[in-house]
């Protein structure tokens, strides 16, 4: 990961995570996968998201090529849960960018950051509906652990995903 910077975003940067999560949201789309809405992400929409997690920029040769975020839980999707997991969301790798290995350099790194904060699961949801997306995740080392159909969002069924981290 040498080439990826990962830097917390501040507000100042909502811009640049707005336009990432906009265009991305926009590839979902076209893929049937409304699960970040239809409409453009907004600088305040990320600002909010702030409050409940950790935003990620990632740049490579200076570039802003992606963003993340991080959050220690995620009762919404997840329910309660023993502080065991570090939950991941809001991956968008930039246009143009696909197909590089970003995305999985990006979980690396948040599995890396579950593991710093002993945590045992690194996880996420996505769309139960995208099989594409859940056979990524699973190719990423993602095992199922059950479908959300009440995850709290409108019409989301989530297929809930979880990641052991190796603690050697």
């Amino acid at each position: 990961m040498e080439d990826l910077t990962f830097s917390p975003a501040t507000a100042e940067q909502a811009p640049i995570i707005a336009r990432l999560l906009s265009d991305s949201t926009a590839k979902k789309q076209l893929h049937g996968d409304t699960a970040w809405g239809s409409e453009d992400w907004s600088d305040q929409e990320v600002i909010d998201t702030m409050a409940e997690s950790t935003e990620y920029v990632v740049y490579k040769d200076g570039e802003a090529v992606s963003t993340i975020s991080i959050q220690l839980d995620d009762p919404k999707s997840w329910g309660e849960q023993p502080p065991n997991a570090l939950y991941l969301h809001r991956l968008a790798v930039k246009e143009g960018m696909n197909g590089q290995g970003l995305g999985q350099k990006m979980i690396n790194w948040a599995a890396g950051q579950a593991k710093a904060h002993n945590r045992d699961f690194l996880r996420l949801d996505c769309p139960a509906d995208n099989e594409s997306l859940c056979k990524y995740y699973e190719s990423q080392g993602f095992v199922k652990v059950s479908v959300n159909e009440d995850s709290g969002y409108d019409g989301y069924s989530a297929a809930l995903y979880e990641r052991p981290i190796l603690k050697v």
